[in-house]
């Protein structure tokens, strides 16, 4: 993993393949502008025909030498990718197609998000939403920064007042609605009961809160819930979905 890797395309932060399905030292640029509308369909949902034709017509062999805008792919050390590495070598199914496929969740795994972090901060509501859409796709391959950026930035955004607030910040919830946040995400939740006005343009968001407590560990919740039907702040209709949490079976995805 230490060892110095080649200048040349393929080793650059901003190469990606032409393909996935097979082997290729065919691949684009990702600093190509023609590409930028494309970005997360290639990224997160792996669907080249989006662009197919585009990619058919900027492809080059990823061997060729390297422009003014090279940045080495950053090797680090990354014991999940050793592993996968040992269990293909232990089962005798190492071949150019699955080393491929590992290397290639590597790279979106440990692919740097500072990017998205200043789109995030963009006035346009579309172009965050598609960079929280990105992070989530890269958090699926276990991108430590992209998990990281994403909590953060879903842990900020206020409670909502209107009703397009309720709706953007659900649209955000879908993303970061994950297994491996459910616990961190309780207390961001549990605030936002505190600090949201109960009424019908709010009801939809804390709908979806309550919706979200019924299928997290009752250890993780219990606690604050127990809390809540104490204070007077929290209407009759409000603890009763409490109590109706805190007493029936835990449901688990």
């Amino acid at each position: 993993m230490d060892e110095e890797l080649e200048r040349i395309c393929m080793n650059c932060q901003s190469y990606y393949p032409d393909r996935l399905d097979e082997p290729t030292e065919f691949g684009i640029c990702l600093n190509d502008s023609d590409f930028e509308p494309y970005i997360d369909e290639l990224l997160e949902k792996q669907n080249f025909d989006c662009c197919k034709e585009l990619i058919a017509r900027k492809k080059f062999d990823g061997n060729k030498e390297v422009c003014q805008d090279f940045e080495m792919v950053e090797i680090k050390e990354d014991p999940i990718l050793e592993q996968e590495l040992e269990e293909l070598a232990k089962n005798d199914n190492i071949n150019e197609e699955t080393v491929e496929e590992i290397f290639l969740a590597y790279s979106l795994r440990s692919r740097s998000v500072e990017e998205y972090a200043t789109k995030l901060e963009s006035p346009s509501s579309e172009v965050r939403l598609k960079a929280i859409e990105t992070l989530a796709g890269f958090t699926s391959f276990k991108n430590e920064e992209a998990s990281e950026l994403l909590i953060n930035f879903f842990r900020n955004i206020p409670p909502p007042k209107t009703l397009q607030e309720v709706h953007s910040k659900i649209k955000v919830f879908g993303f970061v609605n994950r297994r491996e946040f459910r616990k961190e995400l309780v207390p961001v939740l549990v605030k936002d009961l505190y600090n949201t006005s109960s009424n019908n343009t709010t009801r939809q968001w804390i709908t979806e809160i309550f919706r979200f407590f019924q299928i997290c560990s009752i250890e993780d919740i219990r606690e604050p819930l127990e809390k809540m039907l104490k204070e007077k702040r929290f209407s009759y209709r409000i603890k009763n979905k409490i109590k109706e949490i805190l007493e029936e079976p835990v449901s688990f995805w």
